[in-house]
């Protein structure tokens, strides 16, 4: 496994950890490599002020923007016709309806994935059978700079020259999803005036109007901008010995203060309950800004000790983590230029996302100001409550939370016939989150495989080492490792011994040599009856006599017959096939 110092992993653990810095105990059932303890400099989040993120200020839609939204002649800014969705039944019989199924997938083609999409749309269908609502209507149409939509908020530790949001003299994209009672022509026809007659307005101008919206209702905004994120805040991470490539010597939180420039946007789903999903993302983006936090400020803790010794060496921790989360966010950068490169077109991918619950307790009052900023592409103070507890503000994910694949092509394909080297890579971390604890994991994984004419080989290495928080066992965390090897054997046009070499194998492998020695007894007899009774010609060669053979002939029929059952009674493979 790569030595994870040269590659830090973000992991997310349970907040066992109480001061600024102590020595945590670690448990194994043989499986430590080594792995002895973990020294924390884990950092108070409660101990932020946050009060230079609070004034920053930022509002919704304002009064102005909605209402000339409203009066706007829609033909004249619509990007493309209004759509109607319901569920697949209702649709079916209505030739001016969609089903809900198509909305997800144009919103999974246009914003990256499909599992927020999928959760959104069963909400939807669940709420048009209760509410007597018959539809949701999808609107896409140009917001145009002249409107001053002023969509963006100051870069207040970042860039002083800059606004988070969307530039003030461009264009923006805007697709807005509504429930209504019935179709009709005004819907179709002027659906912004329609949505604001439903329901007040068209984007929402308050916290008040983000509540009105009906579960499964949501707006996106996307343009040329800036977005504003502390990415890994909040994340323990974990940094191994230089000397030994599986122990791990301290867990510390660090944040990197980053400013991303590019095609972004800013998505609000109104879930159920007092649930609202903000996500933003960005096409062909890059880093405008990005330096790891060394003192507390805006949204992130700073490092509580930029040097220490580790093994007796000094280790400067301030180069080492600002190195390793640069290295991860420009990685995840390239893939997405580089597929967007190989498919010739545009990629999108999610920068971030944020769950709040309007409803829930707050230990300080700047959720409606987190609410706003999130939707201006300012995600930090969100960031910052969700670290600090919040129990009305959770982060799903940021860039550097979630796995990357990087995958590397060179060669030529010529007539079926492939000379080629590929090499894929993949590395991340997930946590599973309980009640009694948290279960950390991180992967790596390669790939390598090389072909000449028709054939190829190759092999698949996956590592995985996790560790586990226990609640019930105040600094006490379990350390696991495990390797799984696989290699892999391809050929265009197989010959049959290989292709009996590999199946010998997967057939030990599952019903045990008894159950190889049951198809070998049955398997050569029939062979011997194929080129008894369809002996191979000299030239002209017919199937008709073996396709013949395999339907009509009782006596290969019984060889059949007769093997699988001595297979089923050994308790082995039952679907062998002894064609």
């Amino acid at each position: 496994m790569r030595n994870v110092s040269a590659a830090i992993m973000s992991l997310a653990v349970a907040a066992c950890v109480t001061g600024d810095e102590s020595e945590l105990g670690i448990e194994c059932d043989g499986k430590c490599d080594g792995l002895s303890s973990v020294r924390s400099l884990v950092a108070d989040a409660k101990k932020l002020d946050l009060a230079d993120l609070i004034t920053i200020g930022a509002s919704f839609a304002t009064e102005q923007l909605d209402g000339a939204l409203a009066a706007s002649d829609y033909a004249a800014i619509r990007v493309q016709p209004t759509e109607l969705y319901a569920p697949a039944s209702i649709a079916a019989n209505d030739l001016t309806l969609h089903s809900l199924d198509t909305l997800v997938s144009g919103l999974a083609t246009r914003f990256g994935e499909g599992a927020l999409t999928t959760e959104v749309n069963q909400l939807r269908g669940l709420f048009l059978g209760q509410s007597g609502k018959r539809v949701y209507a999808e609107s896409a149409f140009v917001i145009r700079a002249g409107l001053g939509h002023v969509w963006s908020t100051p870069a207040a530790g970042l860039d002083a020259a800059a606004r988070l949001g969307f530039d003030a003299g461009v264009d923006l994209e805007a697709r807005v999803i509504t429930a209504h009672d019935r179709e009709s022509s005004a819907l179709v026809a002027s659906p912004l005036a329609a949505i604001a007659a439903a329901r007040g307005f068209v984007l929402p101008r308050s916290l008040a109007d983000i509540r009105a919206m009906a579960p499964g209702e949501s707006f996106a905004l996307s343009g040329r901008g800036h977005l504003g994120v502390n990415l890994g805040v909040g994340v323990p991470i974990l940094i191994a010995n230089p000397v030994s490539t599986l122990t791990y010597s301290l867990v510390l939180t660090a944040g990197l203060r980053t400013m991303f420039d590019g095609d972004v946007d800013v998505q609000l789903v109104r879930m159920r309950g007092d649930e609202v999903v903000i996500d933003v993302g960005a096409r062909a983006a890059t880093v405008r800004q990005s330096s790891v936090a060394l003192k507390d400020g805006f949204g992130v803790t700073g490092l509580v000790e930029s040097s220490v010794a580790i093994a007796g060496t000094a280790v400067d921790l301030g180069k080492l983590v600002d190195k390793a989360l640069n290295r991860g966010v420009a990685s995840k950068l390239s893939l997405i230029r580089a597929a967007a490169e190989r498919t010739h077109s545009a990629m999108r991918i999610s920068v971030a996302r944020v769950r709040f619950h309007l409803d829930a307790p707050a230990e300080v009052e700047a959720r409606a100001e987190a609410l706003a900023q999130a939707l201006r592409g300012d995600l930090r103070l969100a960031q910052a409550l969700a670290a600090r507890g919040d129990s009305g503000v959770t982060i799903d994910f940021d860039l550097v939370r979630s796995g990357a694949s990087a995958i590397s092509y060179a060669g030529v394909d010529v007539l079926g016939m492939s000379f080629y080297r590929r090499t894929a890579e993949s590395e991340g971390s997930a946590v599973i989150q309980t009640p009694g604890g948290a279960l950390a994991l991180m992967w790596e994984s390669l790939h390598r495989e090389g072909g000449w004419f028709f054939t190829s080989h190759g092999f698949t290495r996956i590592g995985v080492a996790g560790l586990r928080w226990d609640a019930g066992k105040t600094g006490a965390a379990q350390s696991e490792t495990n390797l799984f090897v696989q290699t892999e054997e391809g050929d265009k046009f197989m010959e049959r011994d290989k292709v009996i070499d590999q199946l010998d194998s997967i057939i030990v492998a599952v019903g045990g040599s008894a159950a190889l020695h049951a198809i070998e007894r049955s398997g050569n007899a029939i062979e011997r009856l194929v080129l008894a009774k369809c002996p191979l010609p000299s030239s002209g060669f017919d199937e008709s006599c073996n396709i013949n053979l395999i339907r009509f002939d009782s006596e290969l029929r019984n060889l059949r017959q007769t093997g699988l059952a001595l297979v089923n009674s050994l308790g082995g493979i039952a679907a062998v096939s002894l064609n």
